[in-house]
């Protein structure tokens, strides 16, 4: 039986050595040109292939980062999000010559900075910021260079490092004022306001969120209006302007806030430190009722305790001990050793104040020990000092003296901190 195949293989070969020598050479090249313009196909459909691939993971990790912070899950959206760079990186890599991939990672790496800020990781939310910024700047992005300039002076600020925080901030206000974007102009004057306020520079402070709020009111801003009020109103306070204070949070009022509980709380405080209690338990009052409907034990905790101060102030003891055990208890419940403290030490005043001097001593002095446990020494002063107060009262001067002296050298040690750190 005849094996056709090798007679044809035979016949092939024998044909191509009669060949001449040139059309050998000639038949050589064109399959080697061949062979390379089909590896080349075969490499550019293989590339093709993969930034397929890879677009296709990288539309899935966008949409997953995003549901995972729409559920509040910031760590594990921020792992996501470093997926999702890496993807963008190998695309760039890649495709070098477009600026897509170069904007996609500069919006990547912003997005993670944002929620690094969220979770307090200042140094890794300015780092990854910082090259945010330099894409945006090499890509020509005014309006986002300013965001990220805006943001990175918000991190500075929240470092409470207040010269590099102005800086950026005052960059991005000039940007932004090119741009002529109210709203953002708006937002920047009142983040540069905070500085100058928590500086205690109060008049740079009231300039500048005056401005802020009327570019608000313009654009009819009302998140920026409520939180531009309420920073007016807080600055007024500190500078005993108490009657502007309530007339910024009644305005804020006037719109319905979904934080409406925070600012009946402000004028309850202001009310309370004027010595006008019976208004004061009104706000604290209806405070109360919106936290107890929203379910926000944190909010009701705080909101008896002052109500319990305020009935201490009118002299109505029994009442004040009750609403302070009742913020007791739900402390205890919420596991919060700061708030069980305040209450605690709410207590010891409380008995102190109607005479019952071994019960204030059993409760300040729990107050005390908790303050040393949470190394909380500007609490731990002031609960030295009530006792000292408390001793003096029951005729124990020399005992009285020994905490007054522990309170002075406490005070000593946190003004020696603080000289420090400025």
């Amino acid at each position: 039986m005849t094996n056709w195949k090798y007679l044809r293989l035979i016949i092939g070969t024998v044909f191509f050595l009669i060949l001449p020598p040139s059309l050998v050479t000639e038949k050589i090249e064109k399959v080697q040109i061949y062979s390379k313009a089909v590896a080349e196909e075969t490499k550019k459909y293989s590339d093709r292939l993969t930034q397929e691939n890879l677009q296709t993971q990288a539309q899935q990790l966008d949409k997953k980062a995003k549901q995972q912070l729409e559920n509040g899950e910031l760590e594990t959206a921020l792992e996501t999000l470093q997926q999702l760079l890496d993807i963008h990186t190998q695309q760039g890599v890649r495709d070098s010559g477009t600026e897509f991939y170069r904007l996609k990672i500069g919006s990547t790496l912003y997005n993670m900075a944002s929620i690094e800020r969220q979770l307090q990781q200042y140094q890794k939310a300015l780092e990854n910021y910082e090259q945010a910024l330099e894409i945006s700047q090499q890509l020509g992005d005014t309006e986002q260079v300013a965001a990220i300039l805006h943001n990175i002076g918000t991190v500075y600020s929240q470092l409470s490092q207040y010269p590099q925080a102005l800086a950026s901030l005052n960059k991005a206000l000039k940007m932004r004022r090119q741009l002529r974007d109210t709203t953002a102009i708006s937002s920047t004057l009142n983040k540069i306001g905070v500085i100058y306020d928590r500086q205690g520079k109060y008049p740079k402070a009231i300039e500048f969120y005056e401005e802020a709020l009327e570019m608000a009111k313009r654009e009819k801003d009302n998140v920026n209006l409520t939180a531009i009020s309420s920073n007016l109103g807080l600055v007024n306070s500190r500078l005993g302007r108490y009657k502007q204070a309530i007339d910024f949070y009644q305005k804020i009022l006037q719109n319905n806030p979904s934080n409406k509980a925070k600012f009946l709380t402000y004028i309850g405080a202001i009310y309370r430190h004027l010595e006008e209690f019976s208004k004061a338990l009104k706000f604290y009052e209806q405070a109360l009722e919106i936290y107890e409907e929203n379910q926000d034990r944190l909010n009701i905790a705080i909101t008896i305790d002052n109500i319990g101060i305020i009935y201490r102030e009118q002299e109505k003891y029994s009442q004040a001990l009750e609403y302070h055990q009742q913020a007791l208890i739900i402390w205890k419940e919420l596991g919060d050793r700061e708030g069980k403290s305040a209450s605690l030490h709410n207590i010891g005043i409380v008995y102190r104040e109607s005479g019952k001097y071994s019960e204030s001593l059993e409760f300040l002095t729990h107050t005390l020990i908790l303050d040393r446990q949470l190394e909380n020494q500007n609490r731990e002063r002031i609960t030295l000092a009530d006792i000292g107060k408390l001793l003096a009262k029951n005729d124990r001067p020399e005992l009285a003296i020994i905490f007054y002296k522990n309170q002075l050298i406490l005070q000593k040690k946190s003004a020696q901190i603080y000289r420090f750190y400025q």
